[in-house]
């Protein structure tokens, strides 16, 4: 988003400068292109229901912008996004790495925050299998998860992530120069063109801080931003659907061979700047951050009372419906 970072930097300079940048600056070049009876910016995303869905609106919303009024919000293919920034039919993105270490390359592009700075150490990719699948064949799926935590934890030793970035190049996945994808995968990010990469070296999180394990709370944050932003329109029990898709239970099988891993189910989100631990199978596990942008703890014992102090929302169903089914007695 070169052109609009430009804008910013013009409409409030200090706020555009911020580290981290928060969306506040960007509220106010849409207000003044309100007045000025411009169209509004577009931002692309690459699918509804993704991390970077949630996390381009969190970072909206928190300075004052509301994803489903004031900007216009679209999906686009990852490989396609620097492409249809450059052509200028989208003024900025979410998505993951190498595309914005593309877009910076190439000069399209300036990146203003990472998804790292608007929550620390937020989950990621999933492995997800149909229900029946999982029951009719179930050995196949632990070997799955046990071949998928022995990459994980590799993938996360600093020695195997230039081999890692070879590997994704190839023209059969990423297909984009080693040396760029490397950028993020070592350890570091380059925000601007002209910009030294700086270290940041929690940007992949592959095995460490309990990286693999489906913790149910992020199943139940995931859930309160769904209804945040009107993708269900109905009320649900959230933690009957989170206990029905996350299966810690199925996790703990596979690692119970050579793997360390979490006896609790949830845990907090956003209280710790810092490192920390919990309870492992084989001792205290080492935690990483996980602050959201706007200081803004969450509790997965009480999600209603988070999901109800949040005023930017665009939710399809009155509270009390959702009050009922999720009261505990």
């Amino acid at each position: 988003m070169a052109h609009t970072c430009s804008r910013l930097a013009q409409t409030d300079p200090v706020a555009a400068s911020s580290q981290p940048v928060t969306a506040q600056a960007l509220k106010r070049l849409i207000d003044a292109d309100r007045r000025g009876g411009k169209p509004p910016l577009t931002f692309a995303m690459v699918f509804p229901f993704s991390t970077h869905n949630y996390m381009l609106r969190y970072w909206l919303a928190a300075g004052g912008v509301h994803p489903d009024r004031d900007v216009r919000i679209v999906v686009i293919p990852p490989p396609q996004m620097v492409e249809h920034l450059a052509a200028g039919t989208i003024d900025g993105f979410c998505v993951g790495e190498p595309w914005n270490t593309v877009a910076v390359t190439s000069g399209h592009g300036h990146t203003l925050l990472t998804d790292y700075e608007i929550w620390n150490n937020k989950p990621e990719k999933v492995l997800g299998v149909n229900a029946s699948w999982a029951v009719q064949y179930p050995n196949t799926h632990r070997a799955v998860l046990m071949a998928l935590l022995e990459a994980c934890r590799w993938l996360d030793d600093p020695d195997h992530r230039r081999e890692a970035s070879e590997m994704l190049a190839a023209p059969d996945y990423v297909d984009v120069p080693a040396d760029i994808i490397g950028v993020s995968m070592t350890g570091t990010f380059k925000y601007a063109q002209s910009a030294r990469p700086l270290p940041r070296p929690d940007f992949h999180v592959f095995f460490r801080y309990a990286a693999t394990f489906p913790w149910r709370s992020h199943a139940i944050w995931l859930l309160t931003q769904m209804m945040r932003w009107g993708q269900i329109d109905t009320a649900v029990d959230i933690r009957s659907l989170a206990d029905r898709v996350y299966r810690p239970d199925l996790y703990r099988e596979a690692a119970a061979v050579g793997f360390d891993f979490p006896i609790q189910d949830e845990k907090s989100e956003g209280r710790h700047t810092g490192a920390w631990t919990l309870p492992g199978s084989r001792g205290d596990i080492i935690m990483g951050p996980d602050r959201f942008i706007d200081g803004i703890g969450f509790d997965p014992a009480d999600p209603l009372a988070y999901l109800a102090q949040f005023e930017l929302r665009s939710d399809r169903f009155a509270s009390s419906q959702l009050q009922n089914l999720n009261s505990r007695t």
